[in-house]
């Protein structure tokens, strides 16, 4: 059985620690908390016993749940939401019986780095420029939707400390990486991207390094080409995922 979730409890926190999806979760969560309607949480429950936890924000959804599971129901319950998209591990979108086409690597750090310094990084504080970060990443092809929507979600997300950015500004923004969601155990990286004009520096990785030394488990979702990228900063391959697609 599912249910929607309006308070929060230590066994949707302990089932989203297990992985990056429930780090997702977990930012949300300390986002907007379990009122907005905009953002819904959901638990399955298996013998009254929380078997996964669904995030439903803004028509996109995470999904994080154990082997046992009732992933059947995930799937009906995922498409009566009407969620565009759900982002899961590849072995719950194959136990959903969903295709992997739009697919990748999670990647973990497991090194301890000696972050060399760079001149020009700084932390997103008052004078950071949120549009700046925002035209950066649509030039490296991510696709953020219209900058209101994309600031109000983001801005908010850092705001509560659910989220945080490093920059390289010239005479704009050059270089940028994010903790996209934060956990008490965990960060989930990304919005990793240089200007085209200033790649081959290690911009993108000195800031993805800075990243990782926060004390948590760090983790970052790629494409397999670059796969070797991350590994050359320290992370190492930690399963796949998958973005399953109902829009159809």
């Amino acid at each position: 059985m599912i249910r929607r979730i309006f308070e929060w409890d230590d066994a949707f926190t302990a089932l989203c620690d297990r992985d990056v999806f429930g780090t997702r979760t977990m930012g949300y969560y300390h986002t907007y908390g379990t009122e907005r309607g905009e953002v819904g949480f959901y638990a399955q429950y298996l013998d009254e016993r929380c078997v996964g936890v669904l995030s439903d924000a803004f028509g996109s959804g995470a999904l994080t749940a154990e082997p046992q599971a009732d992933f059947a129901e995930w799937r009906a319950f995922v498409q009566f939401l009407g969620l565009q998209t759900l982002l899961c591990d590849k072995t719950v979108a194959h136990a959903m019986g969903s295709d992997d086409a739009d697919s990748g690597a999670i990647m973990r750090y497991a090194a301890s780095a000696n972050v060399p310094s760079a001149e020009g990084i700084s932390p997103c504080d008052a004078s950071f420029s949120y549009r700046e970060v925002y035209d950066l990443l649509r030039l490296c092809g991510f696709e953020l939707g219209q900058y209101d929507a994309w600031l109000s979600d983001f801005a908010l997300r850092v705001r509560r400390g659910a989220a945080d950015v490093l920059c390289i500004r010239a005479d704009t923004t050059v270089a940028a990486a994010s903790v996209l969601f934060r956990s008490d155990n965990a960060v989930y990286l990304g919005a990793v991207g240089t200007h085209p004009d200033y790649r081959g520096r290690g911009l993108a990785g000195n800031l993805v390094l800075r990243l990782t030394q926060c004390g948590k488990r760090a983790e970052i979702l790629c494409k397999s080409h670059r796969v070797t990228f991350y590994e050359s900063l320290g992370f190492r391959r930690n399963g796949e995922f998958t973005i399953c697609h109902f829009s159809e």
